[in-house]
């Protein structure tokens, strides 16, 4: 889609924005920023493009019906059954079938990086394809699913949530403004009882406030075991810190205890040896 960007066209583009606006606002209770689009910092030729979007969403949404995954697909036939497939045409089998789901815009990742192309090969063709979608056919718009979601891997939700989401962030010298896992009833940080987020984040903040640089030189996880509801986490950690031009070291050993609440793991204790967070 071309777009007149002279001072004109952007002026009629911005009317056409708030009618579009308007337009959703009356049908289909939208609900926007009293902010123009300019003030937010988004060009005008892009929010005309999603008003567009969305609005055919809208109008496709109301009408469409369900198919099945394998009738978008047509013949899967071609698709041969995974114990057919030996382990030296397993990749190459699962590289055609995720480009025929591609082309047919239809999308299938897995976040945890044990489940292997094998494993999302069979879950494709033998439970994706019977499952229902929208019928719904607008260019940029695929269907996505996440292997995980049916098939969580907890050993890779309890390592990304302490290890990735937790720890390096902050390790990192920059400031936190959110901890992902903080759950009802608050965190105990190296023994002290922080109830709010707000509390945690300030002392974490305090650390980091404390460097001109921060960088992780080394972060180890030792294997670990979840329970169905909890999980204990352990390791070690090795910092690269500088104070006014002088160069030293942050090292120790670290553990973290999570607990699973309304199916989503939360963290409940971290202790880090050979910091203080005052």
């Amino acid at each position: 889609m071309g777009f007149d960007l002279t001072p004109e066209g952007r002026a009629r583009l911005e009317e056409e924005n708030q009618f579009l606006k308007m337009k959703l606002m009356l049908e289909e209770g939208a609900n926007f920023s009293s902010h123009g689009a300019n003030e937010e910092g988004l060009p005008v030729e892009l929010e005309n493009q999603f008003l567009h979007y969305i609005i055919e969403f809208e109008k496709q949404a109301r009408k469409c019906k369900m198919v099945k995954v394998k009738d978008r697909l047509g013949d899967v036939s071609r698709f041969r059954p995974v114990h057919s497939i030996s382990d030296g045409e397993i990749e190459e089998a699962w590289v055609a079938l995720r480009q025929a789901l591609a082309e047919h815009r239809i999308g299938i990742e897995a976040c945890s990086p044990r489940i292997k192309s094998r494993e999302l090969y069979r879950f494709a063709t033998e439970e994706l394809f019977e499952m229902d979608i929208d019928d719904i056919a607008i260019e940029g718009l695929t269907t996505c699913f996440s292997y995980d979601e049916f098939y969580p891997d907890p050993l890779y939700e309890c390592e990304n949530l302490a290890v990735s989401l937790g720890l390096q962030r902050i390790f990192s010298k920059r400031s936190l403004q959110l901890m992902y896992g903080f759950g009802e009833g608050g965190i105990e940080l190296n023994g002290t009882a922080l109830s709010t987020e707000g509390e945690f984040i300030e002392r974490v903040n305090r650390f980091k406030d404390l460097f001109d640089e921060l960088r992780i030189e080394e972060l180890t996880c030792h294997p670990f075991q979840p329970t169905e509801t909890s999980a204990t986490l352990s390791g070690t950690y090795h910092l690269k810190a500088m104070v006014s031009k002088e160069n030293f070291s942050i090292a120790g050993a670290w553990e973290i205890g999570l607990k699973k609440e309304c199916d989503w793991w939360t963290i409940k204790r971290i202790l880090i040896k050979g910091i203080d967070f005052i």
